[in-house]
């Protein structure tokens, strides 16, 4: 999907938008609503910057107000929207908040949203022209008490919609996939999130013409940490653990599957009741055709692998390139505390290219990382561009090599004035962190 060139080109389609949102108020299916927000919200993401950000200066309160007019028209053609030739872009932004605000509303009240659908793909997939979305029932986590609605002039972003999603179905060459969460959809806790790390630990590192990939790990203590992780995450009662990149070879990760089936530390999470939502089980270099691919696999709490993710930017040593192909899909976990996706390293502390995160409107990003201080200050710099625009929280697992001294760094989800990397010293293999 591209933007529109200038000003008078998104006026000039706003002003054809009655006779589109017309003919969807005319159709009998049950998407309409859902049609017809993603024809409003394509009109408004696809504006030059300065009218998206003339959302930022209208209050919540005017655009409550326009809502309840839409509500009103609810039998009217195309819910009463109208646009006059005399209407100044900023007119027509405060007339589609108000009826993307309306519409969201009817759409919630007439349908029935109380648990995840048995494909959310196929229930949640609306095309219309070029534009191919998921509209995901699912409102934004709120991290802190929105302010008063005269007082409110959050961004587009933050504020177009509140009670719903629209994630792309694809974006950058990706392939964008929901993967809902068993028996979490609708369930609601304080989420806590664990890093588990790994003192001491080297890598195998083998050259590949040109190329390297990973060919074994050791750390002292490595099973052990493992399974006392796995424990961990069941005692302090986490929604997810993560472990860091290239720290989990095939064997270890057999053991762990084995381990979160079998749980032999004694059944569930002691004072919760839970074993973990799932478990991001670092990474590794896997064979693929005459490459590797660094492969994160993602399992639930009883060890039944959910999906994997392939890294998508490959990482270069001392000049020399990682040996990988990268990914092609974007996963996205579907749960009652909010969309959380994955993203390994450099594909989250890349700083040359555009992410796609900023398109995904997800409440987490979790990463499992290998690097250094600079490593982590990437890292950072993405985290804060993403609570800036969207306030999805970042969760980095971070091991750090040997030779740079320490075990590793872990940035915690957390708000701004908390938004710092904490070191983790090489006693430690375990920690949790409120999210």
């Amino acid at each position: 999907m591209f933007g529109f060139s200038s000003e008078e080109e998104w006026r000039s389609t706003a002003r054809t938008l009655p006779s589109v949102l017309a003919d969807i108020a005319k159709s009998k299916a049950g998407c309409k609503f859902r049609e017809a927000i993603v024809v409003l919200w394509t009109q408004m993401t696809r504006a030059p910057a300065p009218i998206i950000h003339s959302y930022s200066l209208i209050t919540e309160s005017r655009i409550s107000k326009a809502a309840e007019y839409f509500e009103s028209q609810c039998g009217h053609p195309a819910w009463g929207f109208v646009v006059e030739d005399t209407d100044s872009c900023d007119a027509i932004v405060e007339k589609i908040g108000g009826l993307l605000r309306a519409l969201e509303i009817l759409y919630m009240s007439t349908s029935a949203l109380g648990s995840l659908p048995a494909d959310p793909v196929d229930q949640w997939l609306i095309r219309h022209g070029d534009a191919e979305v998921y509209v995901v029932p699912l409102a934004r986590n709120a991290w802190r008490r929105a302010p008063r609605p005269e007082a409110d002039m959050r961004p587009f972003w933050q504020r177009g919609l509140t009670r719903l999603r629209i994630l792309p179905v694809a974006v950058d060459g990706a392939r964008v996939r929901l993967y809902p969460l068993p028996g979490e959809f609708g369930r609601t806790r304080d989420p806590v999130f664990g890093a588990a790390v790994f003192p001491g630990l080297t890598l195998d590192v083998a050259p590949d013409d040109g190329r390297f990939h990973v060919r074994g790990v050791q750390a002292p203590d490595f099973e052990a940490n493992i399974l006392n992780a796995c424990e961990r995450s069941h005692r302090d009662g986490c929604l997810a653990a993560v472990f860091p990149e290239l720290t989990i070879d095939d064997a270890s990760l057999r053991a762990m599957k084995v381990a979160l089936m079998r749980k032999p530390w004694g059944g569930p999470a002691v004072g919760s009741g839970r074993t973990p939502a799932f478990i991001v089980a670092g990474t590794w270099h896997q064979p693929c055709g005459d490459h590797f691919a660094n492969v994160a696999s993602v399992l639930d709490g009883n060890g039944f692998e959910l999906f994997t993710y392939r890294k998508r930017f490959a990482f270069r040593h001392e000049q020399v390139p990682e040996n990988i192909v990268p990914g092609d899909e974007l996963p996205i976990l579907v749960t009652g505390y909010g969309l959380i996706t994955i993203a390994i390293c450099l594909d989250f502390c890349i700083r040359s290219v555009a992410l796609p995160f900023p398109h995904l409107d997800v409440d987490f990003v979790l990463v499992p990382s290998f690097g250094n201080a600079a490593t982590m200050d990437g890292h950072l710099r993405t985290a804060y561009d993403l609570l800036d625009r969207c306030k999805t929280r970042s969760f980095v697992v971070q091991q750090v090599p040997v030779e740079e001294g320490g075990c590793a760094l872990v940035l915690p989800p957390a708000t701004e004035a908390q938004h710092r990397p904490k070191a983790v010293p090489q006693p430690e293999c375990w920690r949790s962190y409120p999210g």
